[in-house]
């Protein structure tokens, strides 16, 4: 082989080596991905399908490019051209992922990042907001790393379990017996906790979770690790020795909250706010540098069906622009009108929502102005197809027309044939709306009809045989 065959072989190799670069070790490449998501997220296109009777599959597709100024600070633009890297990409709330896959660019594996890292990381970046507030002197003994760790780490879950099991207590005391049990269990026994030191350690937690929420725009959550810091500190590492320490963390957070407010940190407060109830969603994965990539993320969210409306919220400021898409995939579904509105309950209309198209199909919206909400509550009215409701009306109508006939006839001869032609017919027509198949999501959509179909052909059969007991009688 010729020299110069060798030099070409060894400037490919070297080459290929330097084309990919391992950023999945650097913090601070995160960090500065979560300090300014915007400048790299441009659209969050998200799909929802309602085929389910339980849950709505959510397929979130994040087109990302990063700028080069921001690359350049990391890597050398002139050999790079793919890294591997930690991509923030959104916020999640703090429940189980179900159903969860997530596919990087073309394909590529995507893995996600534990919850215990994910909150090291959210940890790191609260600290160094803690350190750049223009009240940092204030807060900073008052928001340790350790405290702000638990914070992100803390899941409700398991605090919701000893909240429904004093489901029975007074309402005024459900919530500081919860949270005395929760603390018990949490630290092990090794000191008693009474409801009275819980009291005693709330006293403030109003204040705190008024600041908090009035930074985040949103309504106050009973399960929020930042609002109720009481529910971090079994997470705190190493945890409390005594309740003299209990009382000191919590009064020197509420201190540092307070001090923060007065000092206008909103950035700081509201991702306080933000990691006490969701969480980031950190995949590592590669990705091209100097190219438009998009990652992948699908998990089954659950369906919130309330009055034949399914509640879904959508991150619309999570990107640059934003689509988000509702679709049936059931034939005997159609969806209806649909409401949008803040996190507080304000109606979002177009201007926000630069369009909005509905199809009995499908819904969509689109975003990209700047004074869009961060996040929005969608709710998309399900409905059975026209000719379901009509049948199951018709029949209620029947029955009741029938049971009322069965009341004005009385008892008058051949009482038993006219009773048959009323009933019968009916309760066979009934019975096979009843019980034949149809798809879970149908079956829960029905079920404000199918409770006044099965009462009204109860209430039939009961005057039917009323009037027969009479006639015998």
């Amino acid at each position: 082989m010729s020299a110069g065959a060798v030099s070409r072989i060894a400037t490919w190799l070297l080459t290929t080596k330097d084309d990919r670069a391992d950023l999945s070790e650097r913090s601070d490449v995160l960090i500065a991905l979560m300090d300014d998501t915007t400048s790299w997220r441009e659209r969050v296109v998200e799909e929802l399908t309602f085929g389910s009777g339980a849950h709505v599959r959510a397929s979130t597709a994040l087109q990302i490019d990063f700028p080069p100024a921001f690359l350049a600070q990391f890597v050398d633009l002139a050999t790079v051209r793919r890294a591997n890297m930690l991509v923030p990409l959104g916020t999640r709330v703090k429940q189980p992922l179900l159903g969860l896959d997530i596919v990087g660019h073309a394909g590529a594996p995507a893995h996600l990042v534990s919850r215990a890292s994910t909150a090291a990381l959210e940890a790191l970046y609260l600290e160094l907001a803690t350190a750049s507030s223009p009240a940092a002197a204030e807060i900073e003994a008052g928001l340790p790393g350790k405290l702000l760790e638990a914070i992100c780490v803390f899941s409700p879950d398991l605090f919701r379990s000893f909240l429904a099991e004093a489901g029975n207590e007074l309402p005024a005391d459900r919530m500081e017996i919860a949270l005395a049990r929760y603390l018990q269990s949490g630290f092990a026994d090794a000191f008693d906790i009474s409801v009275q030191d819980v009291r005693q350690w709330r006293e403030r937690r109003n204040q705190v979770g008024e600041i908090l929420t009035r930074r985040l725009e949103e309504e106050r959550a009973v399960s929020s690790s930042s609002e109720e810091v009481l529910l971090a500190l079994p997470r705190v590492d190493p945890l409390p020795n005594s309740k003299d320490e209990v009382a000191a963390i919590v009064a020197a957070y509420a201190d540092a909250v307070v001090a923060a407010d007065a000092a206008g940190d909103a950035l700081l407060l509201s991702v306080i706010g933000e990691y006490g109830r969701r969480y980031e969603l950190i995949v590592e994965t590669e990705v091209p540098l100097l190219e438009p990539a998009t990652i992948t993320v699908a998990e089954d969210r659950p369906l919130n069906l309330r009055f034949g409306r399914s509640h879904q919220r959508f991150a619309l400021g999570e990107a640059r622009s934003a689509h988000l898409e509702a679709r049936v995939t059931d034939p005997n579904v159609t969806l209806g009108r649909f409401d949008a509105s803040r996190l507080g309950g304000k109606p979002v209309r177009l201007g926000p929502l630069e369009s909005a198209r509905f199809t009995p199909e499908s819904i969509s919206l689109y975003s990209s102005e700047p004074d869009r909400p961060y996040y929005v509550d969608v709710a998309l009215r399900l409905r059975p197809r026209w000719h379901l409701r009509l049948t199951s009306y018709l029949l209620i109508t029947l029955n009741v027309s029938a049971a009322i006939t069965a009341l004005v006839i009385g008892t008058r001869g051949e009482l038993e044939a006219r009773l048959a032609i009323l009933v019968v017919p009916t309760t066979l027509a009934t019975t096979f709306v009843l019980v034949r198949e149809q798809t879970a999501l149908l079956v829960r959509l029905l079920q404000l009809t199918r409770l006044p179909l099965g009462a009204s052909t109860l209430m039939l059969w009961l005057v039917a045989v009323v009037q027969l007991y009479v006639d015998s009688g």
